[in-house]
């Protein structure tokens, strides 16, 4: 992946807030709409309460895929890695405020962060890509084309 496609996929994935994380357990896959914070490493940070499917699915084996895309323009990012849990407080509590921030923005539809059950627990997740595909397709009406660019991350 060349710089300048490296900065667009970096710039799109800060600049989106809503994803798709993808987990696996017994040969079984489960997709799920989260929110995301993506910092300048491409690590993506999300939070889940402890009895949902994709926190028992990852913690039966760390493998996850996570897609951000839209159609206007149409881009998309792929990642595939492994998620862990974020233990340290000082990144969960800088963390956590802008989760909450990108969670509840839209006043007309917010997410119902209340309804959570929060007395059975709350974790924060850290994916650590080692493969990004990054698709841009804003030139294609002028057949110009920017294409895919894939990326070893690690």
């Amino acid at each position: 992946m060349n710089d300048q496609a490296k900065k667009d996929a970096l710039d799109f994935l800060m600049n989106e807030k809503v994803g798709v994380l993808a987990t696996v357990a017994e040969g079984n896959p489960h997709a799920a709409f989260i929110y995301y914070i993506c910092d300048e490493y491409f690590n993506i940070y999300f939070t889940t309460v402890v009895n949902t499917k994709k926190h028992q699915n990852i913690a039966s084996g760390s493998k996850v895929a996570f897609t951000v895309g839209k159609t206007k323009p149409p881009q998309t990012v792929q990642i595939e890695g492994s998620a862990e849990i974020v233990s340290d407080e000082n990144t969960i509590n800088a963390l956590a405020a802008l989760y909450i921030d990108i969670a509840t923005e839209n006043t007309h539809y917010p997410v119902p962060l209340t309804k959570l059950d929060w007395e059975k627990g709350v974790v924060m997740y850290k994916i650590t890509p080692t493969r990004l595909k990054w698709s841009d397709f804003t030139d294609s009406k002028k057949k110009e084309e920017k294409g895919v660019s894939v990326v070893i991350i690690g």
